[in-house]
């Protein structure tokens, strides 16, 4: 569940850009 928080913050990351 840790891995999929931070893949998903990754793309909102992303997605900010």
């Amino acid at each position: 569940m840790r891995e999929t928080f931070r893949n998903l913050a990754s793309v909102g990351k992303q997605w900010e850009d």
